[in-house]
């Protein structure tokens, strides 16, 4: 009876040579290392968090700042960490805490609003954005923490919650003091490619369309009918003073506008089709509602569709279609960068 060099014959079953065993074993050290290479690259944002919160302390400066975020009621939103990227979960405020709380138990968040049913889990990475608020000799905007426990309305933190302050945006903020240099007319709608229906139907919401900038008029400021507050390359913010009607506005909800924006070089109005979402509705000490919207997609027709939707014109001269191209998250729409520079 012949036997490979091997295996052998020992009581019937078939043994293994130690060569092939360590070789085995090397493979499976080789994929265990690059697995867990992969999983900590891709989770890289997660596990540093979780490392800065296994080793920090809440401190007397950080309760005095979660109390006064109770007091005044101040708006959070609340994103969860997925790798990389943050995807937007719900609107809060932050709730009284429980007297009668185990220790492990943190923070408390009442839902004000869910965007669909897509609620956070048990273990998740949190962040929680605020407005800037004070904080030691700067500032800070958001909450950091893992869930600990998922109710129908509630969302408990774990007790160990990091504040700090993260750039919620890369581009420049554009302050608009003339009203003339923006108009725009908006729609409470998703953007979807074919003809130009909001050509035919009027906007639930125009902004500054009764005014007009010629060359040689002098700037005019009016801070009682200031509309637009800032304009990006990413988003703009609106302004609602305090003893107007407006229509409701919603966190999350889906527009459309065309702009106007006024080309100091050219002596013209450049108009442009843009979608966004409704990232933030607050209030200013004077009690105006602050709305930022996030431009989201822009129409690729940009020249052709300032040509045919003059806002001077009426919603359209001519028929046209609108094509929708997702806004590049770092350079924002194109062709306004310049314009707006110059306000």
């Amino acid at each position: 009876m012949s036997v490979p060099a091997t295996l052998g014959v020992m009581g019937g079953a078939a043994t293994v040579a130690p060569a092939t065993v360590l070789q085995a074993a090397a493979v499976l050290l080789v994929a265990g290392a690059a697995i867990l290479a992969w999983f900590a690259h891709a989770h890289r944002a997660y596990l540093r968090a979780l490392y800065q919160l296994y080793r920090h302390k809440n401190t007397p400066d950080q309760d005095d700042l979660m109390g006064r975020v109770l007091r005044k009621k101040l708006p959070l939103e609340v994103f969860v960490q997925q790798r990389d990227r943050l995807r937007f979960v719900c609107s809060a405020l932050l709730a009284e805490p429980d007297p009668e709380a185990h220790d492990a138990a943190g923070p408390r968040l009442d839902i004000v609003y869910y965007k669909g049913d897509t609620a956070p889990r048990r273990g998740q990475l949190l962040i929680i954005f605020m407005p800037p608020q004070p904080y030691g000799e700067g500032q800070v905007n958001c909450i950091k923490g893992f869930v600990r426990r998922v109710e129908p309305r509630r969302l408990t933190l774990t007790a160990r919650v990091r504040v700090e302050f993260l750039p919620r945006r890369t581009s420049k903020r554009y302050r608009v003091a003339d009203q003339r240099l923006v108009r725009a007319r908006l729609w409470f709608a998703a953007p979807a490619d074919g003809p130009n229906v909001y050509a035919m139907l009027p906007p639930h919401f125009e902004i500054n369309t009764d005014m007009h900038w010629a060359e040689g008029d002098v700037p005019i400021v009016d801070e009682a009918r200031t509309l637009v507050s800032n304009v990006s390359v990413d988003g703009v913010g609106i302004r609602l003073p305090t003893g107007r009607e407006f229509p409701d506005f919603v966190n999350e909800e889906k527009v459309c506008l065309h702009l106007a924006l006024w080309d100091k070089d050219q002596q013209a109005y450049r108009g442009l089709w843009v979608a966004g979402v409704i990232r933030n509705i607050e209030a200013d000490p004077e009690g105006n509602r602050l709305v930022g919207i996030q431009f989201t997609h822009q129409s690729s027709e940009f020249a052709e569709l300032g040509r045919h939707c003059e806002i001077d014109s009426g919603y359209a001269t001519e028929e046209g279609r609108l094509c929708w191209e997702r806004v590049d998250e770092r350079g924002g729409i194109g062709g306004v960068g310049d314009i707006i520079a110059r306000f």
